[in-house]
């Protein structure tokens, strides 16, 4: 009898253990990663989940639930790549869930779950730099000037969450910060990428509408299509006052025309990000130190009036 109690304790004992245990002392962030390239309509996007430690140092975890979404108007759901560094006992999107997500066993229609099982030997380590979970890949099936792919706090019918399974506390959740992805924008097969930031022009702000955004434009307040600039100082001739001496380029001068975006001889542009749409993660910021050398004016002295 003594021992039929001891094998009936047991398992309330543990029952116990994960209700009454603290929270994990760190926590795992979870984050969508992609190269910085711009991405051109029918082209394949694969974006990276990682598992990022939240105290500078390495935390092991068990597993996670991962509820995610996409824009299906914009990007079509192709299914995981498992090219991670750990070998999950599973990696998966689960088929028949019970909250309704995974539809069809691609999901389809914006939203879905994902579930990685660590080993029980070997567990899975996130890193401050950042542990690759699993990749997802999408197919871009219109242009957009933004998109997204999101990490869901909770969604189905019913609700289940997002969820970092801890290692030192079976059971219960170590889950820190869940980080959305904000595509910069898709282009279409005849976009342009002037300042190679990786968001088609026609997504970017052209304040003077002459055809040539912000970032690339040597007169970005007025416009100059052709972006003449004699003197070949990196601002438009149109912005430069009109009785000011105009110096023709020379071989030592540089070259008279073209956009050239980035730093110049005398027009210090710092280029912080661009205008992307409402859905970017980085807003436009330009910080602009301009010092000119502008002849002075030449007045015409005042006419007497004769007294009569």
């Amino acid at each position: 009898m003594k021992c039929i109690l001891t094998m009936i304790m047991l398992p309330l004992t543990l029952a116990a253990l994960l209700v009454t245990a603290p929270a994990a002392s760190a926590d795992v962030h979870l984050e969508w990663r992609i190269t910085p390239l711009m991405i051109t309509e029918g082209e394949i996007i694969d974006v990276g989940l990682y598992a990022v430690s939240d105290d500078g140092n390495v935390q092991a975890f068990a597993g996670a639930d991962v509820v995610f979404a996409w824009d299906p108007d914009v990007l079509e759901f192709q299914g995981i790549i498992n090219n991670g560094p750990y070998a999950w006992l599973g990696s998966y999107l689960p088929q028949n869930d019970p909250f309704g997500l995974n539809e069809l066993p691609i999901p389809g229609d914006g939203d879905g779950l994902y579930v990685a099982m660590g080993g029980f030997s070997t567990l899975p380590y996130a890193t401050p730099s950042g542990l690759l979970v699993t990749t997802f890949r999408f197919a871009a099936i219109n242009a957009a000037c933004d998109s997204y792919v999101d990490i869901l706090s909770a969604a189905g019918d019913p609700q289940t969450e997002t969820v970092v399974w801890s290692a030192q506390y079976p059971g219960l959740s170590a889950t820190g910060e869940l980080r959305d992805l904000a595509l910069a924008g898709i282009g279409s097969v005849d976009s342009e990428d002037c300042d190679a930031n990786g968001c088609p022009d026609e997504c970017q702000a052209d304040r003077d509408r002459d055809g040539v955004i912000d970032p690339c434009d040597n007169c970005p307040k007025v416009p100059n299509r052709r972006q003449i600039d004699s003197d070949g100082d990196g601002v438009g001739d149109a912005c430069q006052r009109r009785n000011a001496p105009i110096t023709p380029a020379t071989p030592g001068n540089g070259p008279a025309t073209g956009p050239r975006p980035g730093t110049f001889n005398r027009f210090n542009r710092t280029i912080m990000g661009d205008d992307c749409g409402a859905g970017t993660a980085a807003a436009a910021a330009m910080t602009i130190a301009a010092t000119l050398a502008i002849a002075p004016l030449t007045r015409r002295p005042a006419r007497r009036r004769n007294r009569r």
